[in-house]
């Protein structure tokens, strides 16, 4: 190889490896404050559902990830959207619900022949990022396996 072809493959190699550090940087991520309760889902007025939020920082952005294990009815303004293996509802605006900042995905876990189940918002500043709701119910299902209603939900303090 000459040296001009050494500087081609140079050139080729390194922009490769930006590409791919670049796709990299959106992993891992790092819970930055929560699990905190409240009491009210802040798109749905009036309610007093209690809650447990978490923010993440993912993509100079801030994802709020609210739980709760109270039920919640969902209107035919929520459409149906699949992230990965996790099927779960988009939130469009109703004249119901207080409109977010950015979108919402809902997602409802109950295991079959279990009483316990619950509810994951994954509230985005922007739109809905599929690999970031995969990643974070993945982990989260993991951590809730477990759980007790009496205590707050483990929220992944780290998602990779």
């Amino acid at each position: 190889m000459n040296s001009g072809q050494k500087k081609i493959f140079l050139v080729l190699f390194l922009s490769a490896l930006i590409s791919v550090s670049s796709f990299a940087l959106e992993f891992p991520v790092f819970l930055e404050e929560g699990p905190d309760e409240s009491s009210g889902l802040p798109f749905i007025y009036p309610n007093a559902i209690r809650v447990f939020t978490g923010i993440y920082r993912y993509q100079n952005s801030r994802v709020r990830v609210l739980f709760t294990s109270e039920n919640f009815l969902i209107s035919e303004e929520w459409k149906q959207k699949s992230c990965g293996d996790y099927r779960g509802y988009l939130f469009t605006d109703t004249p119901y619900l207080l409109k977010p900042v950015g979108e919402v995905f809902y997602y409802r876990y109950k295991p079959s022949g279990d009483d316990i189940s619950w509810s994951v918002f994954v509230i985005f500043e922007k739109e809905t990022d599929c690999s970031f709701v995969s990643a974070y119910l993945k982990r989260f299902i993991y951590l809730q396996r477990n759980w007790d209603p009496v205590f707050p939900p483990l929220m992944p303090a780290v998602i990779e």
